[in-house]
């Protein structure tokens, strides 16, 4: 709450300095308004955001991706994916190809949905587009798989991004510990947390949360 509101007072104080800068007959440019199109969706005022955007494309101000990544989060933030996959278009109309940053936003935005299969086939087709899955996307695979109950592929991906060369992190490796406690594969989740132990890695808050957990801590193994 206090950082919501927190994050509200700054974008207030924010746009404020925009209005008068304007008023005093500066012309504000792309980063100015990107800072402040980030500021109202990290509030979560999208509709606000929406008025900056139409704004800069009415006076002609270049978007650049930055700008379109910030609002496709802000729209997947709010169940809107439909609205950041509108804007992937726009922007890939410009000549803006999208990243994997791009990819991983909507995925998450469809993953949060329970729309999965969907999530997956993105993260899929982006490897078909030639662009290079990062941590972020091989760890929303391998949620993915695990929500399915696909652990085999969800090891598949995890090998495959060790492969590659990109670290599993903090939330790879709590991922998969938290599926695993879930349907009472402790053994399994005792493995990966000595593996991440082995790293120097610890769980996230997400692992505090796991029901699970009390099953580690008092040894009960399947």
């Amino acid at each position: 709450m206090i950082s919501c509101y927190s994050k509200l007072v700054n974008v207030i104080k924010a746009f404020s300095m925009f209005v008068e800068m304007v008023e005093r007959g500066l012309i504000p440019d792309g980063h100015a308004y990107g800072a402040l199109i980030n500021g109202f969706c990290k509030a979560g005022l999208i509709q606000e955001a929406e008025v900056l955007l139409n704004e800069m494309q009415n006076k002609g101000i270049g978007i650049d991706r930055v700008i379109f990544n910030t609002m496709m989060d802000g729209y997947c933030k709010q169940s809107n994916v439909d609205e950041a996959l509108r804007l992937q278009r726009i922007m890939e109309g410009k000549g803006h190809q999208p990243d994997a940053n791009v990819y991983n936003i909507i995925a998450t935005g469809l993953r949060k949905l329970d729309l999965h299969d969907k999530a997956k086939r993105l993260l899929l087709l982006m490897v078909d587009r030639g662009v290079a899955p990062d941590a972020v996307s091989y760890t929303t695979l391998i949620d993915i798989y695990c929500k399915q109950g696909s652990f085999v592929e969800a090891k598949r991906a995890l090998i495959e991004m060790e492969t590659t060369g990109i670290n599993p992190n903090t939330a790879t490796y709590t991922t998969l510990v938290n599926s695993y406690c879930k349907l009472g594969k402790i053994v399994e989740a005792k493995r990966i947390l000595s593996v991440m132990e082995t790293k120097g890695i610890k769980p996230n808050t997400t692992y505090r949360l796991c029901p699970g957990r009390r099953l580690l801590q008092a040894g009960k193994f399947h």
